[in-house]
């Protein structure tokens, strides 16, 4: 147990408002009884990287990938900031029915292999951190306790990037594939041998990019070594040596491939084929040991698989499980049939795009967010809900395996959709059940357009841009140009149709709307001449007899959103009460309240209008800083709508009880959903302390510090909205620490999310060699486990002259100072060692009564006392809790101390691991002091962590 502390795509919009109904006029009168609330839905699931089991078939480790870009002010964009990753690894022990997050223990950065002992409590993962901090944690770690504490294992060189970790069945071998970073990487094969105390190394044949090593189910030295380009290798000899068997062809990356060691002849394949923009991912299944092939149906026919776990068994039909860029599915028949699998997985989903339609409220498309390159399988691009966003299902069979760039829902009907890449289109009749896919030239297709007067006609953007009056079959270039222009001036960024003409139609560039009123023939310019138009939207607002009246939007980059209608004819800004400079990314128009319109922001934040967007009111409270990247309306329920995140799946403001419950049901599956209870217990974790202008140790006056909190062991958030009392503490030297003042919260809109700061900390006491800052964390009514940051030049602790009192405190001591007055490094036999020699020390504690040299009187029994230690970035842990007293005499005086006795402290025999000491007693409210344990105790602006999902409510 932790030491604690008991302290007091707009893109979507394009299609999605064609059909919507808007006024300009005030909104009906009318509202609901029962707030309406936020309220995450869950899935779809997220990405599966990594997933490994031990021999029982129960213990199961399974990686959980997500990331965000993060701006300076740590909220999430999406077209600004720095990309942050999040790997965080989870552990079942009931077959995956059930998950519990292990640790965040593991330094920040992508885990690229992962392998679990036969005993299911020794586990590795592999690590791609360098270049994340300045202190390079890439390579081989391993847990000896199913993850509480980590160790890191060393190969001899620091520029390996290790590929797969497996051991050898029933054999004596555990592997590692690596390949070295740079332009022509060689790579190696690892072993390690029973009884061994070395790894040995053994060259692959060169010219061959690694992507994964795989060890026969029942030969033990026998090795497959899958290259980049789909070649294989084999070695009979456990790596010594290497034959090329087949030579790759034309798949674009290797297959995965899982073997049945029974004889039973099953086998299961998931490959990616075909060349650049037009890639396809396949899984298929062998019923003759893989002298034939067919596609997989159902749950698992759109790829993105990257993992197959063959559990143990007997019998022909063996259980399988599929770790995908969706979550974790599960078959109990070899791979035929498969479900979903897995709570407690968290649902950080990433949604480019929502689409709904009034003809079938509980109906809902998702478009998955593919636009980072994750070394994780990649989701379904197309997903489906029938049953108003509970339960999804992946429907994307056939699309290429490349990002989306534009959607569209045909207005007319619910199961016609259109979607586009660079490369292709792709037109739907079944609601994504099956697709027909056209090869364009590549371009950048940003948008598309159904006519909602006639749904054949189809324009695409691109450059030039598109139209189609057969539905897709066919497509014809009508280059967006004003009379007298050469050629399209620019990639066209949006599309809009008059909802009542099929050859009225606008498009903006990047420097300006244009409009056409015969199809796309000619164009003239239509006004914002010089404004960065980033979309288009338009919004019916009233159908009459002979006309339909719409009003005209566009959005630009820190500018919009803008309206036309043609009463004004002109654009007039429509963005009063939005922040100054907003990039909306999405919107949407609600078709059964007149002038209702929702908007999100990038950076942060979800807007309502009831004017037709002549002003905006905040409407994302319970939000946080989770990043809106699509909105449609609810059709379900009066003024509700769905909100597409980028980490934390799909969401519904809604007042409906039984959506809530499903809500809480999700929440409650997700952990840290809510905020802790009194003594429940958090994580805090110093990310950052950052010196003004970067000034060196020597000169810095000030520096800022971040932090966040996290539910225990894990890599996920608090509640969104909880607001607890976040202090930072600060030790100089060997003085008690003390508190140095309240961290503020940070927020967007005014909606708080789970970052904490405390700036212009004066740090210039550490501008002297031969002084060092320590800083912790403490909540206020939580227990807190605390990460500890050392600033200065040298913060070694060097036996410090031990604390002498000056008499003994009388009465009831409700606060202490916890002084350590000597760590006493030593091997197994005791005999004293230094820091690189010493796996074990002893520490001896005195307590003072607080802020005195007073000493608390020999018999003084707290409810414990506790050594605590925090290994590098690491979040404290109790390392002890039974300390054996002794009575020590000063002078006339005879007070106690507590030695805590053969303290593993084995891990700062690596120069790169430092080890932070404090003591508390429990029942009293403790101001430690801190003592660094390592040759080198400085910290090396370590990577941040990134949440493994967003904040709920």
């Amino acid at each position: 147990m932790a030491p604690r502390y008991r302290a007091r795509s707009l893109l979507s919009v394009l299609c999605g408002l064609a059909l919507l109904a808007l006024a300009a006029g005030p909104r009906a009168a009318g509202g609901q009884s029962i707030p309406a609330r936020w309220q995450p839905l869950g899935g779809p699931a997220g990405r599966i990287s990594h997933l490994a089991g031990a021999a029982d078939g129960r213990t199961l480790y399974a990686v959980s990938v997500t990331g965000v870009n993060r701006g300076e002010d740590q909220a999430q964009w999406r077209e600004r900031g720095a990309l942050a990753r999040a790997d965080a690894l989870y552990l079942s022990r009931d077959g995956g029915q059930t998950w519990q997050p292990v640790t965040n223990d593991l330094p920040p950065g992508p885990i690229v292999a992962l392998h679990v002992e036969p005993d299911g409590d020794t586990v590795y993962v592999a690590l791609n951190a360098a270049g994340a901090g300045q202190v390079a944690h890439s390579g081989l770690w391993r847990s000896r306790d199913r993850g509480l504490h980590w160790e890191q294992i060393r190969l001899g060189r620091d520029d390996l990037l290790i590929r797969t970790i497996a051991r050898s069945p029933n054999g004596p071998h555990l592997f590692l594939a690596a390949a070295e970073a740079g332009p022509e990487p060689r790579s190696y094969v690892y072993r390690l041998t029973d009884g061994d105390s070395a790894w040995r190394a053994f060259d692959a044949p060169p010219g061959r990019a690694l992507a994964e090593l795989v060890v026969h189910p029942t030969q033990p030295n026998t090795l497959y070594l899958a290259a980049v380009d789909g070649g294989i290798l084999v070695s009979g000899d456990a790596g010594a040596s290497w034959r090329l068997v087949s030579a790759g062809g034309e798949a674009a990356g290797p297959g995965r491939v899982a073997f049945a060691p029974d004889g039973g002849g099953a086998g299961l394949l998931a490959r990616r084929q075909g060349g650049a923009g037009m890639a396809r991912l396949t899984l298929e299944r062998s019923a003759d040991g893989g002298l034939t092939w067919q596609p997989l149906e159902g749950a698992l026919s759109s790829g993105g698989v990257a993992e197959f776990l063959l559990l143990p068994g007997d019998g022909p039909s063996r259980r399988v499980i599929a770790a995908t860029g969706y979550g974790l599915f599960d078959s109990q028949d070899s791979g035929a049939l498969w479900s979903a699998l897995g709570a407690g997985l968290p649902a950080n989903s990433k949604i480019a795009g929502l689409l709904s339609h009034p003809a079938r409220p509980d109906l809902l498309y998702a478009i998955a967010d593919n636009r980072v390159a994750w070394t994780a399988a990649a989701p379904p691009l197309v997903w489906r809900s029938l049953d108003g966003g509970r339960r999804w299902q992946p429907a994307a069979q056939g699309l290429p395996d490349v990002p989306l760039t534009a959607w569209a829902l045909d207005p007319t009907d619910p199961d016609r959709l259109v979607v586009a890449s660079w490369d292709y289109v792709a037109v739907s009749e079944d609601g994504g059940l099956s697709w027909q896919t056209s090869r364009l030239e590549s371009g950048n297709r940003q948008a598309i357009a159904i006519a909602a007067a006639d749904p054949q006609t189809i324009y695409l953007g691109g450059r030039p841009a598109l139209r189609s009056l057969d539905g897709g079959d066919t497509w014809r270039a009508i280059p967006v140009r004003g009379a007298g222009e050469a050629e399209q001036p620019a990639d066209l960024t949006g599309l809009a149709v008059d909802p009542g003409d099929s050859r009225h139609v606008w498009a903006s560039l990047a420097a300006g709307v244009y409009e056409s009123r015969d199809g796309g023939e000619t164009w003239q310019r239509h006004g914002l001449d010089g404004q960065p138009v980033r979309w288009l939207a338009v919004a019916t607002r009233e159908a009459q007899a002979e006309a339909v009246t719409y009003a005209l939007y566009a959005g630009g980059a820190d500018d919009g959103p803008w309206r036309w209608t043609p009463e004004a004819a002109s654009w007039q800004p429509a963005q009063a009460g939005l922040p100054a400079g907003s990039t909306l990314t999405a919107l949407a128009a609600d078709p059964a309240v007149p002038g209702l319109l929702w908007a999100a922001r990038d950076g942060g934040g979800v807007y309502r209008s009831e004017d037709g967007g002549a002003t905006w009111a905040p409407a994302g409270a319970g939000v946080g800083d989770n990043l809106g990247q699509a909105l449609t309306i609810n059709h379900g329920e009066p003024e509700s709508v769905f909100l597409g995140t980028a980490a934390a799946g799909v969401w519904v403001l809604s007042a409906n009880t039984v959506l809530e419950e499903a809500a809480r049901a999700a929440a409650r599956a997700a952990d840290g959903a809510a905020p802790p209870a009194h003594g429940a217990g958090v994580d805090a974790r110093i990310e950052v302390l950052w010196p003004h202008d970067w000034a060196p140790v020597e000169s810095a006056q000030r520096a800022n510090i971040g932090l966040r909190l996290f539910m225990p062991r894990s890599l996920a958030l608090p509640a969104c909205g909880w607001r607890p009392q976040v202090s930072v503490w600060r030790a100089l030297d060997m003085d008690p620490a003390e508190p140095l003042g309240q961290a503020l919260q940070r927020t967007v809109d005014g909606q708080p999310f789970p970052y904490w700061e405390l700036n212009d900390v004066d740090i210039s006491r550490a501008n002297d060699p031969g002084h060092k800052l320590y800083f912790l964390v403490r909540v206020e009514g939580v227990d807190t486990a605390t990460s500890v940051w050392a600033h200065g030049a040298d913060p070694r602790t060097y036996f410090p002259q031990q604390d002498v009192p000056s008499g003994i405190a009388a009465g009831q001591i409700a606060e202490v100072d916890a002084r350590i007055q000597i760590v006493w490094p030593h091997d197994e036999a005791g005999n004293e060692r230094t820091v690189t020699e010493a796996g074990l020390a002893n520490v001896v504690v005195a307590f003072f009564k607080h802020g005195t040299r007073l000493s608390v009187p020999v018999g003084w029994q707290p409810e414990a006392i506790v050594l605590n230690g925090a290994w590098n970035q690491e979040v404290g842990k109790q390392l002890a809790r039974t300390p054996v007293a002794q009575v020590r005499r000063a002078g006339a005086i005879t007070y106690p101390v507590w030695e805590f006795n053969d303290v593993p402290v084995g891990r700062a025999m690596d120069p790169q691991n430092r080890l932070y000491l404090w003591a508390t007693a429990e029942g009293a409210l403790t101001y430690p002091t801190i003592w660094a344990h390592g040759a080198d105790s400085r910290t090396f602006f370590p990577a941040q962590d990134e949440p493994i999902l967003g904040c709920l409510p």
